[in-house]
C-alpha cells in the first residue's frame, strides 16, 4: 500500500523535531500556513502509529508530514553553522517531497482543509525548483480549494469556533498573498480579485500568538502591502500622470506606517522575517519604478539613431528621473538587507524572496550605472552578486540568476568603461554594522522620500541629454539574447530581467 511504504521512508523521530523546528523558525515566519502545536501533536501521533483517522485523511496527514520535513530541510542550513550543500543537483528535502508526491492525488480528492495546506506547501517547495509552472498549478489549487471551502467568506459557520475560523482566515489570506505576490512577478494573471474577497483580515489572538505577539502585526503589514502594489500596477506606468504619480506616491510612503518600528531590540530568530518586511516595502519601489528606469536607459542607449524619441511632455520626463531615482535607493536598500542577512547565516539558499530580491536590485543597480557612470555603486553590487554566488551553492535556479546577472554586469561595465581592474572584487562584507548604528527605521525602509520630493533632480539626463550623451555600445548586449533564450520567461520575470528584450535587443523601440 502506497500509505505505509511512505511512512517506511519516514527519518527517525529525533531528526524529524529539527527539521520541523526549521521549518516553523524559517519557513512560517513569514506566514500562516497550519497551526504549530495541532501539527506537533499529529506528528506525534504518526510516530506512534495513532492515526485512527479514515483514510483518505490518514494520506492527508502524511503527506502533510513529508511536505513540512521537505520545507525544513531545504532550509536546515539557517539552523546549522555547515552549509547543507544539494547533492547531485537534488535540492534538500526531495525525497521527502517525492514521498509526498506520491500521496497527492488522494489528499486533493479529499478536498479538506488540510488539502488545501497540502496543495500550498507543495507550490511553495517548488518556488525553489525550477518548475515554477506546476509551482503555479499547486497554488491555484490552493486558492480553488481555499475557495471552494468558503475560507474568503465573512463570518463564522456554526460548525466552527472562533480559533479555527481566524486560523482559516490566516491561511486564505496566506494564499492570496503568496499568489499576487508569485504571479505579479511572473507575469501571470490574477487567479482571484480583491472585490471577490470578503474575509476580514487576521486578528490578534493570544492563543495563537501568544509565542511572538508582534507575528500577526508583519503578517497584516505582508498582506497590505501584497494589496497596495496590486492597486498601484493596476493604475499603469504611474509616471505618465502628474495626478496618478503623486497619489502612488503617497500611498506607498504611507504604508510604511504598516510596518512595525521596532526591529532594534528584535532577538536573531526573528530577525529574518523583520528583514523580509522590509524588504518587500523596498521591492514595491522597485516594482512600480523598473519601468520608468528601463524607459530612461532605452533612451540613453538608442540616443545616436532615435534622437526623437521621447518620454513625453516635461513633467513625465521629471517624473520618470525622480521614481527611477526612487528604485535605485529602494535597491541599495535591499542590498543592504541582504548582506545583513548572510553575514548572520539568515540568508536561504532556496528562497523565492530572497533569490528575487536580490537579483532584482542588482539589475536595479547595473542599470543605474547606464545613466549614471560617475554615480555607480559597485560595493552594492558587488555584495549582491556575492549573495547570488553564495545562493547559487546548491541551487540551479540561482545559479541561472547569476550567469545573467554577472553577463549583464560584464557589459554595463564594458559600456561605461568601468574596467574589470577597476571592479571592486567579490568578498563577504568586513565589517556587519548593528542595527542600531545604520538600520533607523527610516534607513531600513530606503531614502528619505520627504527631502527627495522637494528636492529638484540633477541627475544629467534632461531634455538635451538624447542629441548630447555620448552613445553606449550596444553590441557589447548582443550576445544578452542567447542568453534569454536558455531562460525561460518566467524566470526571467523572477530575476528581474523583465522587459530586457526591448531595451537591449536589436528591434528594441
Amino acid at each position: 500500500m502506497v500509505l505505509h511504504k511512505a511512512i517506511d521512508h519516514l527519518p527517525s523521530f529525533e531528526d524529524a523535531k529539527v527539521l520541523i523546528d526549521t521549518f516553523f523558525t524559517f519557513v512560517e515566519s513569514n506566514w500562516y500556513y497550519l497551526d504549530e502545536e495541532w501539527f506537533r501533536d499529529l506528528l506525534t501521533d504518526v510516530y506512534r502509529g495513532n492515526i485512527t483517522a479514515p483514510q483518505p485523511r490518514q494520506c492527508t496527514i502524511v503527506c502533510l508530514v513529508f511536505l513540512v520535513l521537505a520545507l525544513g530541510s531545504s532550509f536546515k542550513h539557517l539552523s546549522e553553522t555547515d552549509k547543507l550543500l544539494a547533492i547531485d543537483g537534488e535540492i534538500p528535502g526531495s525525497l521527502f517531497f517525492a514521498q509526498a508526491m506520491e500521496l497527492i492525488q488522494k489528499v486533493i480528492a479529499a478536498n479538506t482543509i488540510e488539502s488545501t495546506i497540502c496543495c500550498l506547501l507543495t507550490s511553495f517547495y517548488l518556488l525553489a525548483t525550477e518548475d515554477i509552472s506546476h509551482h503555479h498549478v499547486y497554488l491555484g489549487l490552493a486558492l480553488n480549494l481555499a475557495v471552494g471551502q468558503s475560507l474568503h467568506c465573512e463570518g463564522t459557520r456554526n460548525d466552527e469556533t472562533p480559533r479555527e475560523r481566524e486560523m482559516k482566515v490566516r491561511l486564505f489570506w496566506t494564499i492570496y498573498s503568496i499568489e499576487r505576490q508569485t504571479s505579479r512577478i511572473m507575469g501571470l494573471p490574477m487567479l482571484l480579485r480583491l472585490d471577490d474577497v470578503a474575509a476580514a483580515l487576521p486578528q490578534k489572538r493570544w492563543d495563537l500568538d501568544k509565542d511572538d505577539l508582534h507575528r500577526i502585526d508583519r503578517f497584516v503589514a505582508y498582506i497590505q502591502l501584497t494589496i497596495l502594489l496590486d492597486e498601484l500596477t493596476i493604475a499603469g506606468p504611474i509616471e505618465q500622470s502628474s495626478t496618478t504619480y503623486k497619489w502612488a506616491c503617497s500611498k506607498q510612503e504611507s504604508s510604511r506606517l504598516s510596518i512595525p518600528a521596532y526591529l532594534a531590540g528584535v532577538q536573531e530568530s526573528l530577525f529574518r522575517p523583520h528583514a523580509h518586511l522590509y524588504i518587500l516595502y523596498n521591492l514595491n519601489w522597485v516594482a512600480i519604478g523598473r519601468g520608468a528606469l528601463l524607459r530612461l536607459v532605452r533612451r540613453q542607449i538608442r540616443s545616436s539613431t532615435a534622437d526623437t524619441m521621447s518620454l513625453g511632455d516635461d513633467g513625465t520626463h521629471l517624473r520618470s528621473q525622480e521614481l527611477a531615482h526612487r528604485c535605485t535607493e529602494a535597491a541599495s536598500t535591499i542590498t543592504d538587507w541582504i548582506v545583513q542577512l548572510q553575514s548572520r547565516n539568515l540568508l536561504a539558499k532556496f528562497s523565492f524572496m530572497d533569490l528575487h530580491a536580490c537579483s532584482s536590485a542588482v539589475i536595479i543597480l547595473l542599470l543605474n550605472i547606464l545613466l549614471h557612470p560617475d554615480n555607480h555603486q559597485l560595493l552594492a553590487i558587488s555584495h549582491g552578486i556575492d549573495a547570488l554566488r553564495f545562493m547559487a551553492g546548491g541551487s540551479m535556479l540561482a545559479t541561472n540568476a547569476l550567469r545573467l546577472a554577472e553577463r549583464l554586469q560584464q557589459g554595463v561595465y564594458q559600456a561605461t568603461g568601468l574596467a574589470y581592474e577597476e571592479i571592486i572584487p567579490s568578498r563577504p562584507p568586513l565589517f556587519t554594522p548593528t542595527i542600531n548604528q545604520h538600520f533607523t527605521h527610516e534607513n531600513a525602509l530606503g531614502a528619505e522620500r520627504n527631502a527627495l520630493s522637494a528636492a529638484p533632480l540633477d541627475d544629467g539626463m534632461d531634455d538635451h541629454v538624447a542629441s548630447t550623451a555620448t552613445p553606449l555600445d550596444l553590441d557589447i548586449f548582443s550576445d544578452l539574447e542567447t542568453f534569454f533564450l536558455d531562460c525561460s520567461e518566467q524566470n526571467r520575470h523572477l530575476f528581474g530581467f523583465d522587459g530586457f528584450e526591448s531595451t537591449f535587443g536589436s528591434e528594441g523601440v
